[in-house]
């Protein structure tokens, strides 16, 4: 839906960005009546979705939802509105750049996307082990997932660094255009295999500890000092355009990858008991 529907919007009906955001919003909302659909009609399945128990209201439970959800909101909001600024930054350098920095945000987007998953599962399998206080088992699937995680950053990369002349012609664009794309995937991709995994899904274990307001904090404070403030002063001083930008984005995973990993080694975020909150 989403890949012909974008086709169709932006080719045949020629609607420009409408038609890329349009189907987006379809596929979307397809996906999310079909796997309601599906969870909510096998009863022995593992996960069940009884639809009049999800508009119950029990305040004790939806307290402890809300105590983890609402930091967890808060900060992928700020985090989304922080992009939007630095995209602004960038907007300032000119076609070339603006272009480069949209292709290189798609195909860096390819090579993290299992990466996500893997962080949507830290959240599942450690919450279950935290909520059954068996702490010992929570440490030793961080590290199994984390080890998962590493595993999905770096194969893709490989891939897109052996065919990216090839992933970068897909799109018409100058030589200037691509000459820099290369130059800003290179940034993401090589240093993503190290530091992506520790600062996007090693967060989500803190996070299903009950750690949520110490990674929204650390989350918080590196999006507005490190990748946005740091872009604006590169930008300003330097003037190296899009590729200051990104390398102010790697100084923002420096600081979050090593704090989540002190966080994580001291311990102190699987003792968090969410009923004493």
């Amino acid at each position: 839906i989403n890949i012909v529907g974008n086709y169709i919007g932006v080719f045949i009906l020629h609607l420009g960005v409408a038609g890329v955001a349009i189907p987006s919003v379809i596929s979307r909302s397809v996906a999310a009546v079909v796997i309601t659909i599906l969870a909510s009609k096998n009863k022995d399945a593992t996960v069940f979705l009884k639809i009049k128990e999800v508009f119950g209201i029990k305040s004790d439970f939806m307290r402890r939802i809300l105590y983890i959800g609402i930091p967890s909101g808060i900060e992928n909001s700020l985090f989304q509105v922080g992009r939007v600024a630095v995209v602004s930054i960038i907007s300032n350098f000119g076609r070339t750049q603006i272009a480069a920095n949209a292709i290189a945000n798609n195909l860096d987007g390819l090579g993290v996307n299992m990466g996500n998953a893997i962080g949507i599962a830290m959240i599942t399998v450690i919450g279950r082990c935290v909520g059954a206080g068996k702490y010992k088992e929570a440490k030793y699937y961080v590290k199994k997932l984390m080890f998962i995680g590493y595993l999905v950053i770096i194969v893709p990369a490989l891939i897109i660094f052996l065919f990216q002349n090839s992933f970068i012609s897909i799109y018409k664009v100058p030589d200037a255009t691509k000459e820099l794309t290369a130059v800003l995937v290179w940034i993401h991709m090589g240093v993503a295999v190290f530091l992506w995994p520790l600062s996007f899904i090693l967060p989500n274990a803190l996070r299903a500890g009950n750690d949520v307001k110490f990674t929204m904090g650390i989350s918080l404070f590196s999006m507005a000092v490190f990748r946005f403030g740091t872009s604006l002063f590169i930008a300003k001083v330097f003037h190296i355009g899009a590729v200051g930008v990104w390398c102010a984005m790697i100084i923002d995973w420096i600081f979050r990858s090593s704090n989540f990993v002190y966080r994580f080694a001291s311990g102190k975020w699987w003792h968090k008991d969410l009923k004493k909150e």
